[in-house]
């Protein structure tokens, strides 16, 4: 999961920036320089925790004679030490991450690394999926010597058997699971844009109706998301007959309906299992080998039933259903909206745009958070009903800690950690009465995010009147802003000249002049000129001034020529 986040982050933070169509100061010794910092201290860094971490596992060895030092063997203030440093590790480990995802960031936005990749007379490969799997390199890059030296550190601490080989397969397909369909749908994107019609303008003009388009794409992923695990993965179809015939009958009792039950081969990988997909058409429930074999029967149909549960509760199409009320309800966050409506520059609009949007997907991931580990317990609470067992369903859950080498106390932004998933069904366990109460909680919230669903339909429709209803004059300059924000000047101009007799025209001649400057700026010297005349047409009191600055700029350009 932790692979999987990271790769998200890193792809999300390549696939966002705009490269310039104006050169910054001094791009590609800057940006070279940053480039090799970046790397070299990313390096450095992973090579210091590894070498901490290691060190700390031989203080262990030392002091105590015999035994592996793994989570669970051994005697009990050995392995109480053990796991208070190897998650000390784990803590320093996901900081080295966020440090790394730091650093990535501001190669990107601030040290222009795409302008380097997309424009001429660099690189000069344009603004294509093609150009940010080159620019999300330098990440990925790190990210792979990273899990390279760290291999040796999880191999100790948790007695695993790692060979470094299976150790960077095994996170690269996670990391597949996250590139792979994006990629996909990014190349598709190029080809419709390229072939058929420019969405991204259409997009500007009528955001309604785009984010409608881009749930419906969303969708679709989602829905056929399970194929790319079973395509990616090594798997295959579960043949143990009387393990398989009683998770069968589990499912049965449980109403729970799926595609096939599949092991996935990891190759000495953690003990776990997912459900993936949302329909019962292409869902699939994959149980890890090492969890098959390190786990007894019993132990095996409680994790099945926690994996049924949450496919019974539908968790899968209520996280769906928020992502959808979440896009729909921040999609009036538009800049070009703040820039025609409330008359403020379009710099200062794209600054509340990303002020606001940010503080929007803070609070989204915090209300995920908080809903995805109530949902982990209540799929514990109603996998441990099934099993009818709640004390074997505890046990399972301290096994898997223990097979998968982490410590019961370890903190997961989506999941409650296993010590406290354990009291709670103890709990649980001791006070049935509490049961009812807490899945009540659950109930009133799955209500509120409808209400949010609904309220982003409502959104959606309104601001989908909107867009097909505007005036020529509105969508003169959403095609105007959108070409400045995408830096086609050019294309802006003659926008500009539709948008100018609908507006005061001392406005429209102080932005034919910046785009003047704009445009000369980038190369378009007769563009340029033109810009600045039609400057002194629109404003005709100022008309001398402008036709004095237009002269001047002749004088300057023509020896160039």
């Amino acid at each position: 999961m932790g692979t999987l986040i990271l790769s998200l982050i890193g792809l999300m933070i390549a696939l966002t920036y705009q490269a310039p169509i104006t050169p910054p100061d001094a791009p590609l010794r800057t940006t070279l320089l940053f480039l090799g910092i970046f790397i070299a201290m990313s390096i450095v860094l992973a090579v210091f925790l590894r070498q901490a971490a290691l060190r700390a596992f031989e203080n262990i060895r030392d002091s105590h004679q015999g035994g592996p030092p793994i989570l669970g063997s051994g005697d009990p203030a050995r392995t109480l030490y053990n796991m208070l440093t190897y998650r000390n590790f784990v803590r320093m480990r996901r900081l080295y991450w966020a440090a790394v995802l730091v650093g990535f960031y501001i190669l990107i936005h601030n040290f222009h690394l795409p302008y380097i990749i997309e424009r001429p007379p660099f690189l000069g490969l344009g603004d294509g999926t093609h150009s940010k799997i080159i620019q999300a390199l330098p990440f990925f890059t790190v990210f792979i010597i990273a899990l390279a030296l760290f291999c040796r550190v999880d191999n100790a601490f948790t007695a695993g058997r790692w060979k470094l080989r299976h150790y960077l397969v095994y996170h690269i397909r996670w990391m597949l699971v996250v590139a792979f369909p994006l990629t996909c749908l990014g190349f598709t994107f190029d080809a419709v844009r390229r072939y058929v019609f420019d969405f991204e303008a259409w997009a500007f003009r009528y955001p309604a109706v785009h984010v409608v388009a881009n749930f419906a794409v969303f969708i679709v992923l989602f829905i056929l998301f399970p194929l790319v695990p079973r395509i990616l993965f090594r798997n295959r179809s579960l043949t143990r007959r009387p393990m398989r015939e009683r998770l069968e009958n589990l499912a049965a009792r449980m109403e729970v309906k799926y595609r096939d039950l599949r092991v996935w081969v990891t190759g000495g990988g953690g003990a776990t299992a997912f459900v993936a997909g949302p329909i019962r058409w292409t869902r699939y429930i994959f149980f890890a080998d090492t969890l098959l074999d390190g786990l007894s029967g019993p132990e095996i149909e409680a994790v099945a039933a926690h994996e049924y549960a949450h496919a019974r509760r539908n968790h899968l199409i209520v996280y769906m259903g928020l992502i959808f009320a979440f896009t729909a309800c921040i999609s009036p966050l538009e800049t070009y909206d703040l820039y025609s409506a409330l008359g403020i520059s379009s710099g200062l609009a794209t600054e509340i745009n990303v002020t606001a949007q940010l503080a929007a997907m803070l609070v989204f991931l915090l209300t995920f958070s908080y809903l995805a580990k109530r949902f982990e317990l209540e799929a514990d609470i109603l996998g441990a009903q099934a099993v009818g067992d709640f004390p074997l369903f505890i046990i399972m859950l301290e096994r898997l800690a223990i097979l998968n080498g982490v410590p019961t106390t370890a903190w997961s932004p989506m999941h409650f950690s296993i010590a406290t998933r354990m009291e709670r069904l103890t709990m649980f366990h001791m006070f049935p009465g509490e049961i009812e109460k807490y899945l009540s909680r659950i109930r009133k919230a799955r209500t509120v995010i409808v209400l949010f669903i609904v309220l982003g339909i409502i959104t959606l429709i309104s601001g989908g009147y909107r867009d097909l209803t505007r005036s020529p004059a509105e969508i003169a300059i959403r095609d105007y802003s959108y070409a400045i924000h995408k830096q086609d000047y050019v294309r802006a101009f003659r926008h500009l000249e539709r948008w100018a007799p609908y507006v005061n025209q001392e406005d429209a001649a102080e932005e034919a002049d910046k785009l003047s400057g704009k445009l000369l700026r980038a190369g378009w010297l007769e563009e340029g000129l033109l810009a600045l005349k039609r400057a002194g047409e629109f404003d005709t009191e100022k008309k001398a001034l402008y036709q004095e600055k237009l002269e001047q700029l002749k004088r300057l350009i023509a020896p160039r020529n």
